[in-house]
């Protein structure tokens, strides 16, 4: 179901008023605009623009996002996604098994997996802070224009959950292998909001829950046939193979982490 996200996206842009300084004191600009009648909220940087893959360039996306969650963490949302294991993965997960959309040969392999994906995961987000959320941070929707700054775009993942969804697909890889750029966007970040360490436990998870979010999400487009030209072997023997691959391969990428 299509939620409607227009009032939190309004309370981002009228943000100005909750006092969002960053520790030297600069007021840091929010302002919403309309494109083709959605809303686009515009997130303003005083600094020169540079290259967001280099380290000024990610301390002001780690900005971008703690201003946004600033306003996320003033009160909940009943009517997003709760993004957590039990909750919104359980769900894409009976979307694929009741659905019936992993073929005979691998259903029984696909539900093993995945019933130890939940097992090993629920636990780790017990205590974690849940706020409302951009959901689908990612650089496609992060606009870099001259003179206006960073423009956060697409709020239709808008969820309610842990703060550290929003900055790990902001990293060029797993996080053994990005310590680099999570402290460089956490010193951004923390400018503005305070960030529990602890949560970065959840970054190989959510990256799991993200691809069976792809494709539940996929399993309600597959009638389409414009899917299908996108997609020519989605649901196939040969695509559950390699997908339920991926998923013991994360499965040991999160036990690795632990």
């Amino acid at each position: 179901m299509r939620r409607n996200n227009s009032g939190g996206v309004r309370e981002l842009a009228s943000a100005q008023d909750a006092g969002l300084y960053t520790r030297n004191g600069h007021l840091a600009p929010v302002r919403l605009r309309f494109y083709q009648a959605h809303p686009v909220v515009i997130v303003q940087l005083r600094d020169l623009v540079q290259d967001l893959v280099h380290a000024d360039g990610r301390r002001r996306l780690g900005r971008v996002v703690a201003r946004l969650h600033v306003v996320g963490s003033r009160e909940g949302s009943s009517s997003r996604v709760y993004l957590h294991p039990s909750d919104s993965t359980a769900e894409d997960i009976d979307q694929l098994r009741e659905g019936e959309f992993v073929t005979d040969k691998y259903r029984h392999e696909f539900a093993e997996v995945t019933e130890e994906i939940l097992a090993q995961i629920v636990p780790l987000f017990d205590d974690c802070e849940a706020i409302r959320i951009h959901g689908d941070c990612h650089r496609g929707n992060l606009l870099e224009r001259p003179g206006e700054g960073i423009l956060v775009i697409d709020f239709d993942d808008m969820a309610e959950g842990p703060p550290v969804q929003d900055l790990w697909m902001l990293l060029p890889d797993h996080l053994d292998k990005a310590r680099r750029e999570v402290n460089l966007i956490l010193e951004g970040y923390e400018d503005f909001r305070e960030f529990d360490d602890r949560s970065l436990r959840l970054i190989e998870p959510l990256r799991v829950m993200r691809i069976l979010y792809f494709l539940a999400w996929c399993s309600r487009q597959c009638d389409d046939p414009n899917f299908h030209r996108n997609f020519p072997d989605w649901g196939s023997d040969a695509f559950w193979y390699r997908e339920i691959a991926d998923l013991r391969k994360q499965q040991r990428v999160i036990a690795e982490h632990l």
